[in-house]
C-alpha cells in the first residue's frame, strides 16, 4: 500500500518526531542546518519557486485522475473533485464521489489513436493549469514568510512543465498499450479487483468498480490510459494525509507517482526544475529511501523494481538504481542508526557547523563535480546569519530589561523561559472523580503544599496515560513536566502526554514550590519569521491567529495569539524587527517552546528591520 492511515489511539511516534528523507538531507548537508530547521523549527523563507512546483504537480495529478471515457477534451477544469469529510480527509465510503455520476462517453467519441489521446491529455492540462497556478500562488501569498514577488513567477514555465509531465506519462501509456498481457487485460476488464489505495480516478476506494473505459477486443487507447495510471496523491486530499509510515512509525515519506500496471513497482519523483543544482544530490538518495520504505511497509516481501526522477524543466527521466535485498537490509540498519543519532541531538553542540561540499549538476541531474571550498555551502544557507561559519552579526538582542512608560521591566532570556514544572504535594480535594478514557485518565484535583493550593487537571482534549490510578483525596503525588497557566487569576497545572503524575514518597530537590510558579513572562527577540497574521488574507478569508518566530542571543521561541488577545500593534511587526512581548503566558506546542498572547499582553516594536543588519551578509 502507498498510504498508511493511523488511528489517533495507535500513534506511537508523532509525525514531527519521525525521520524523513528531508531530515536526513539536511543533516548530510550540515548538522547545524538540521538543528536550526528541525530542532529549533526555524523555517526557511518561502521563495516563489515553490508556487511552480505545487502548481505543476497539482495540474499533472488532476489530469492523471481524469479519463477520456468520462471527461471531454473541452470539459471544465473541476468535473472530478474528491469529497472530503469534516476533518478534511478523503471520504472512505462510496458517498459523494463524482465518477459514478458522470455519463460514460461512447467509445466512438473517445480517442482512437495515440495522437488523439495526446491532444485530449494536453487539452486537459490547459483546462487545469490556470486555476492550479492561481491556487498555488494564493497559498504562497497567504504566507507572510514568503520572499520575492509574484512578478518572479513565470506562468509559461509552469504550463510547459505540466505538459512535459503528461508527455512522460504518455510514454508509459504507449508501453502499456504495446506490452500489457491478454490475461492482465481480461482481469482488469472484469472490475472489482480494486486495491485499498488504488490510483485516484474519481471513484471511491471501497466497493466494486467496473472501469468506465472497458471495451472488447484489443486494448483501446482509453483503456491503456486508465490501466497505466499510476498511484499519486489525490490533489484534493489534505496536505500530508497520504504519507507512508514505517511499521515502527519512526520514518515517513510521501510518494509522487507509483506505477504498477505491469505487476512491477516503480516509484517516480516529479521535479518542476531543470535538475542543475545541488538539490539533485539529495533526490536520488530520497528515492532509494522510498524504495526501502515500500519494502518495509510490505512485510519485506515486495522489492521496488525501478526508480526515476522526472525533471520537467528539460522533460528528462533520470534512472536511479533500485536497491536489492542486501542493500535494503543495509539501508534499514543505517536508518535505525540515523534515527538514534538524530534523536540524541539535544543541543547545538551535538550538531556542529560542518557543511558538506556543494555538488554541481547539468540539466537532468547529471553530476559534473563538486566544490573544493569547505564553506561554499554557507554562502547559500538560509541560516548563515545565525551560524558561527557565517561571520555575520545578526544583532540578536541580549537585553536584561526594557523601559515601558518610565517603568523598567525584567526580561527573561528565551532559553530560560520555563514551560514545564515538577512539584509535589497532597491531593486536597477532587472536584471531578477520575475517569478512564482511551487508555488514559480524565481528572481534576487540588494539590496542596502547606497553605498553598493549585489545580491539576488533564490538558484540553487529552487523556494522559502516565497518571497513577491512585488519585484520591489525601494521597501524596508528584507532578512531572506539568504545564503551568493562569485561569481567571488562579494557577493551573495541565497534564498532557509528555507529563506524568506518580505516587510520592517525599519531595525532591527538583520540585518547585507553588508560590514560585509564575506563568507570565517578558521576552525580547528579533523576528525571524511572521508565520500567520491576523486580519483579512489575500484570498478573502479572515484569520484570527497571529504567530511569529523570534530569536535572542540564547535561543528561539514561537509567539502566538488568537482573536481578541492579539494586540493591534502586531499588524506592524515584520521580519527582522526587534520586538518585546510583555506579560505573555509560557507554554508549548508540538514540544516547541512558545509564549502566548493573553488579555493584557503588549507588543512593542523596539527597532525596525530597515535600521538593522540584514539576516544575510
Amino acid at each position: 500500500m502507498p498510504v498508511t492511515i493511523l488511528a489517533p489511539e495507535d500513534v506511537v511516534v508523532q509525525g514531527w518526531d519521525r525521520l524523513s528523507a528531508s531530515k536526513i538531507g539536511a543533516w548530510d548537508s550540515c548538522p547545524r542546518q538540521y538543528w536550526m530547521q528541525y530542532h529549533l523549527k526555524i523555517k526557511e523563507p518561502l521563495p516563489s519557486a515553490i508556487v511552480r512546483g505545487n502548481a505543476v504537480e497539482s495540474c499533472v495529478s488532476r489530469v492523471l485522475r481524469e479519463t477520456p471515457a468520462l471527461i471531454h477534451a473541452d470539459s471544465p477544469d473541476r468535473v472530478l473533485v474528491s469529497p472530503l469529510n469534516e476533518h478534511g480527509d478523503l471520504v472512505d465510503s462510496e458517498e459523494g464521489w463524482l465518477g459514478p455520476t458522470l455519463d460514460v462517453i461512447p467509445e466512438k467519441n473517445r480517442p482512437n489513436d495515440l495522437d488523439e489521446l495526446a491532444k485530449w491529455a494536453h487539452s486537459r492540462i490547459d483546462a487545469h493549469v490556470e486555476r492550479c497556478t492561481d491556487e498555488a500562488l494564493m497559498n504562497w501569498l497567504i504566507s507572510p514568510h514568503r520572499i520575492g514577488g509574484a512578478e518572479n513567477l513565470d506562468r509559461n514555465e509552469i504550463i510547459e512543465m505540466a505538459h512535459r509531465g503528461i508527455d512522460l506519462h504518455l510514454e508509459e501509456v504507449v508501453n502499456c498499450h504495446s506490452n500489457l498481457t491478454n490475461d492482465a487485460l481480461k482481469n482488469w476488464r472484469k472490475g472489482g479487483d480494486r486495491s485499498e489505495f488504488p490510483a485516484p480516478d474519481g471513484f471511491s476506494n471501497s466497493g466494486t468498480h467496473v472501469p468506465p473505459e472497458v471495451s472488447t477486443g484489443s486494448i483501446t487507447w482509453s483503456e491503456s490510459w486508465a490501466i497505466a495510471r499510476p498511484w499519486f496523491v489525490d490533489p484534493d486530499a489534505r496536505p500530508f494525509s497520504m504519507q507512508t509510515i514505517h511499521p515502527e512509525q519512526w520514518f515517513q515519506g510521501e510518494y509522487d507517482l507509483v506505477y504498477r500496471w505491469d505487476g512491477k513497482i516503480r516509484i517516480i519523483d516529479l521535479k518542476a526544475s531543470m535538475g542543475n543544482n545541488d538539490r539533485s544530490r539529495l533526490y536520488s538518495e530520497q528515492l532509494r529511501l522510498y524504495s526501502w520504505l515500500w519494502w518495509e511497509t510490505h512485510s519485506r516481501e515486495i522489492i521496488v523494481d525501478g526508480l526515476e526522477i522526472w525533471y520537467l524543466g528539460p522533460g528528462r527521466r533520470k534512472i536511479v538504481d533500485a536497491p536489492d535485498e542486501n542493500e535494503l537490509i543495509k539501508i534499514s540498519k543505517e536508518m535505525e542508526e540515523m534515527y538514534k543519532i538524530l534523536t540524541d541531538v539535544k543541543s547545538e553542540d551535538d550538531a556542529p557547523p560542518n557543511p558538506s561540499p556543494i555538488y554541481y549538476f547539468e540539466e537532468g541531474g547529471i553530476l559534473v563535480g563538486k566544490s573544493e571550498v569547505v564553506t561554499e555551502r554557507c554562502k547559500t544557507c538560509p541560516y548563515v546569519a545565525l551560524c558561527p561559519n557565517g561571520g555575520h552579526d545578526a544583532l540578536l538582542p541580549d537585553n536584561k530589561t526594557v523601559q515601558i512608560k518610565g517603568r523598567e521591566l525584567l526580561l527573561t532570556p528565551v532559553n530560560d523561559v520555563v514551560t514545564r514544572v515538577d512539584l509535589e504535594g497532597e491531593i486536597f480535594s477532587m472536584p471531578r472523580e477520575p475517569k478512564l478514557q482511551d487508555g488514559g485518565v480524565i481528572f481534576e484535583f487540588e494539590l496542596r503544599q502547606g497553605l498553598d493550593n493549585v489545580t491539576v487537571k488533564n490538558a484540553w482534549n487529552t487523556a494522559p496515560k502516565n497518571v497513577t490510578r491512585s488519585l484520591r483525596k489525601g494521597v501524596k503525588v508528584r507532578v512531572r513536566g506539568g504545564l503551568p497557566s493562569l485561569w481567571r487569576g488562579k494557577t493551573e497545572i495541565s497534564i498532557d502526554q509528555y507529563a506524568s503524575i506518580e505516587r510520592s514518597e517525599g519531595s525532591l530537590p527538583t520540585d518547585i514550590e507553588i508560590i514560585e510558579i509564575h506563568p507570565r513572562v517578558n521576552v525580547v527577540g528579533r523576528v525571524w519569521s511572521v508565520e500567520s497574521q491576523k486580519g483579512t488574507l489575500p484570498d478573502g478569508r479572515y484569520s484570527d491567529r497571529w504567530s511569529i518566530t523570534m530569536i535572542d542571543h540564547t535561543g528561539v521561541i514561537n509567539v502566538i495569539g488568537f482573536k481578541m488577545n492579539v494586540p493591534e500593534t502586531s499588524n506592524g511587526v515584520n521580519r527582522g524587527d526587534i520586538i518585546a512581548i510583555i506579560n505573555a503566558e509560557p507554554g508549548e506546542f508540538a514540544r516547541r517552546k512558545q509564549v502566548k498572547c493573553i488579555p493584557g499582553t503588549s507588543i512593542l516594536r523596539l527597532q525596525e528591520n530597515e535600521n538593522l543588519p540584514s539576516w544575510k551578509p
